[in-house]
């Protein structure tokens, strides 16, 4: 025969004990046993039997062991009356079905689907990706195929400049049909109006500090964070002038510079960095940028570059306002 529950037996004996009658009790019916006097059983009745005085912690057992609380009819009575199938003053032996509650067993996540799915969101991303890199390939080639047409015609140039010198005597200007088309830009754009200016910069500070002078300069702006989305910026904009950082997530400034390159000849790319060594100064201008704004710098420093690049200065502005 199967014993009953330690916390059954030990409820059952102190409903009997007559020391307790006008604390606990069991009801009329005996078929639930009633708490008079919250207080004192706290007090004196649970350290006697249960070797603790936490009413709460007693509640909580007998919800463990499926009892249940007796809504009572009197609003203003204090007692506490719990009732369980086979808690019964009349039959002892009953005691010994009394078993805790069996915790519901969530339902398990089927991890087999789980897995398949994530792998398949990865494989998902692994193509976005792979397709990134092919556009990024297929702009950087487009972007070199341009400029090995520009050194041939800048190669022609330079030949017939040759011939006409050795033939007529007549020394024709050097022509690099970068820096002309950059000239022409210059030269159409009004001196007096505000400067339309790409940030590229993913370092919060740096993004505030020129925001700041941006701003009291009366540019306009937008920010892209890392290297595709200046080139996306770019594609879809005309800007005055791009300030480029150099580290970037995603594709960093001289790549994006690069592929930008390749449609735009024009736009004054200015490279933001803190390294600015002879080999990284020459890496710079070879993949297209147009001049160096070393970090940390100042906003003197700033508005130098924009008056140099931008055909802008801010007296004209500060007039035209």
């Amino acid at each position: 025969m199967e014993q009953p529950s330690d916390f059954a037996n030990k409820l059952f004996l102190l409903l009997q004990d007559p020391t307790f009658f006008d604390v606990v009790c069991w009801s009329v019916n005996g078929d639930s046993f009633i708490i008079k006097d919250m207080p004192q059983f706290s007090a004196t009745v649970l350290p006697k039997y249960f070797k603790h005085s936490n009413f709460s912690s007693f509640v909580r057992q007998l919800n463990k062991y499926d009892f249940h609380k007796v809504k009572q009819n009197d609003k203003k009575s204090s007692a506490w009356e719990f009732q369980h199938p086979f808690f019964n003053r009349n039959h002892p032996e009953s005691l010994e079905n009394i078993k805790r509650k069996i915790p519901v067993k969530r339902e398990t996540v089927n991890v087999e689907d789980r897995v398949s799915a994530l792998e398949q969101e990865n494989l998902q991303l692994t193509q976005q990706f792979e397709q990134q890199q092919k556009s990024i390939q297929t702009l950087l080639h487009d972007q070199m195929t341009l400029r090995t047409i520009n050194d041939q015609l800048t190669n022609h140039l330079q030949s017939l400049n040759k011939l006409l010198t050795n033939q007529l005597g007549i020394q024709v200007p050097q022509l690099n049909p970068h820096q002309y088309s950059q000239q022409q830009r210059l030269m159409n754009r009004p001196l007096h109006s505000p400067l339309h200016v790409l940030l590229v910069e993913d370092d919060q500070v740096c993004i505030q500090l020129v925001q700041k002078f941006l701003m009291k300069y009366g540019c306009t702006f937008k920010l892209a964070i890392d290297g595709i989305s200046a080139i996306n910026e770019v594609e879809k904009c005309k800007f005055d002038i791009v300030l480029m950082d150099i580290v970037m997530p995603n594709l960093d400034g001289a790549s994006a510079t690069s592929v930008i390159r390749g449609f735009d000849n024009d736009t004054p790319i200015i490279a933001m960095t803190g390294n600015y060594g002879r080999e990284d100064l020459v890496t710079y201008l070879n993949h297209g940028m147009t001049d160096i704004l070393a970090k940390p710098f100042s906003r003197d420093d700033l508005y130098a570059i924009l008056e140099k690049h931008g055909n802008w200065s801010l007296q004209s502005v500060m007039d035209d306002q």
